[in-house]
């Protein structure tokens, strides 16, 4: 797979959802094989998800660095990413984990993002 059909299937999934108000992203294909995305979706509610993806396509969909961020005004209802946390160390997944409303750390694989806006549509019951 290439950079842009990944991008491309991305914005697929977005265009699916007829629950988003406005969305702001920017594709940054770095090589054939790697980019990233970041961007904000804001439902028609007016919760909002964040999303960061730094990938490599080349052979697997490897994530190597992302963050899916989901709030409802100022709560947070959910932030998945890999990133160092050292109070996430002693998770079996570290170093990819989630972070619930109540701010707990609980084991998590990598998600594909088509498993995160299902979690939204859950949480927003659409």
């Amino acid at each position: 797979m290439r950079i842009r059909d990944y991008f491309g299937y991305v914005q697929n999934l977005l265009n699916q959802i007829s629950s988003i108000g406005t969305q702001n992203f920017t594709f940054d294909e770095r090589s054939e094989f790697i980019g990233y995305i970041k961007g904000q979706i804001t439902f028609v509610d007016g919760s909002r998800l964040y999303i960061s993806e730094y990938i490599d396509v080349e052979y697997t969909i490897d994530k190597i660095k992302y963050s899916y961020h989901f709030m409802q005004g100022k709560q947070i209802l959910f932030r998945y990413d890999n990133a160092s946390d050292p109070h996430a160390r002693n998770l079996k997944t570290y170093p990819h984990h989630k972070h619930t409303v109540n701010d707990t750390l609980v084991e998590s694989w990598v998600p594909n993002l088509e498993d995160i806006l299902e979690e939204v549509k859950f949480l927003l019951r659409i």
